[in-house]
């Protein structure tokens, strides 16, 4: 009666945040319970106000299931937009168990408000949790490429673009950060996942590499841009990721099909910017591999010097004129 009916909005956004550190308690898990309930404090999520989803993001951690089995009910369009509540469910991936859920409700989210052109933080959070540092996950590799699949290969344009960031995001090697919290009451926990030897890190950006290929096969409709979003990490994998000899091998055989601009921009510029402080045999590689890539015919040389284009730019200044292997008339 005092603490929640007749209570001041401080009070009891107080109360609720300190029900949410009592997780191992009954009374409080009856409390919650009860809050959550048809005819609770929380029991309609579609019209809670801003203190509502502040109450229920406190009391979270008491319930994680049980909220998370309330947002689910919730038709998506009625709470989609409010950062606190994706902030919410990013907390709740944390369990492996609920990862999968998470990520849809995430989707549907941003499938919701980019209908409505609006902007929030359910793309940027749904990418965030495909980072192999920092994800807030303890969600296992090998599950998140599943969920990763799912969303490239739908036919949802808007699910297609967010399996495009979380594919970026799974390649991501270098310059972490994040602007989202970690604590979740007083459960112990940790940023997520982290690899632990150098081992892992191969095996995680290994096995992105083979769903890029088996997914490069299939001829998706989101092939194309996934060919243009491979390279834009390769300086960063090249020397650093044990996946050296998977990168030399896709980007061989993709240029087989004929002159691939983004992945000879990639090979060039690494080479420029890193080549000298690499081991021989890596540089040698990279060499080779630049070497295959490279524009051969004149309308190559234009489009992959002349041209230019949004990803992996290459100027002329880039490029040795001088090299026996250019033309100099081009």
């Amino acid at each position: 009666k005092h603490l929640v009916q007749g209570a001041s909005e401080r009070l009891l956004r107080s109360f609720s945040r300190r029900l949410g550190y009592l997780h191992d308690s009954k009374e409080a898990f009856h409390i919650v319970e009860g809050w959550l309930g048809k005819d609770g404090l929380l029991g309609d999520l579609a019209t809670l106000t801003e203190l509502g989803r502040n109450i229920l993001s406190n009391i979270a951690p008491v319930v994680p299931a049980s909220v998370l089995a309330a947002l689910e009910r919730t038709p998506s369009g009625d709470i989609a937009g409010h950062d606190g509540i994706v902030r919410l469910i990013r907390s709740l991936a944390y369990e492996a168990k609920y990862f999968d859920r998470c990520v849809e409700l995430l989707a549907k989210f941003s499938e919701i408000e980019a209908t409505k052109e609006e902007k929030s933080d359910a793309a940027s959070c749904l990418g965030s949790l495909f980072h192999i540092v920092l994800s807030g996950t303890l969600a296992p590799p090998a599950q998140r490429l599943q969920s990763l699949e799912a969303l490239l290969t739908s036919s949802n344009p808007i699910r297609q673009a967010l399996g495009l960031k979380a594919f970026s995001a799974f390649l991501e090697s270098s310059h972490f950060s994040s602007s989202y919290a970690f604590e979740f009451g007083a459960h112990s926990r940790d940023h997520g996942y982290t690899p632990r030897t150098g081992k892992d890190v191969q095996t995680w950006f290994s096995s992105v590499l083979k769903l890029f290929e088996q997914l490069d096969a299939q001829k998706l409709s989101v092939g194309k841009k996934l060919r243009e979003t491979l390279p834009q990490h390769f300086r960063a994998l090249w020397s650093n990721s044990g996946v050296a000899d998977e990168l030399d091998r896709i980007f061989r055989a993709i240029a087989k099909e004929g002159f691939w601009r983004e992945g000879w921009a990639a090979t060039r510029q690494t080479l420029k910017f890193d080549g000298k402080g690499m081991p021989k045999k890596v540089r040698d590689k990279l060499t080779l591999l630049e070497k295959a890539l490279r524009p051969a015919k004149l309308v190559e040389n234009v489009r992959g010097i002349v041209l230019g284009g949004s990803s992996g730019s290459i100027d002329l200044e880039d490029v040795d004129l001088d090299e026996a292997d250019y033309p100099a008339a081009h």
